[in-house]
């Protein structure tokens, strides 16, 4: 998870999968049902940052509200 223009108008919250191997510069958190990589330059613009999931019939979604 980064911020993507942070600090900017133009800021956005950004999730992508984390190979093995390239966690260098991130800080791992640990949730009920994910563990999550923290990008450490954008742990600052995440700090009041959620995560939810949504559980639907059909699998489910995940929002991020972060104030950026």
């Amino acid at each position: 998870l980064f911020v993507d223009n942070a600090g900017t108008p133009k800021a956005e919250t950004l999730l992508t999968y984390c190979r093995e191997g390239s966690e260098d510069d991130t800080e791992l958190y640990k949730f009920d049902k994910v563990n999550c990589y923290l990008d450490t330059r954008s742990i600052k613009f995440l700090h009041e940052a959620r995560l939810h999931y949504d559980e639907e019939s059909f699998g489910g979604s995940l929002t991020i509200k972060a104030p950026n």
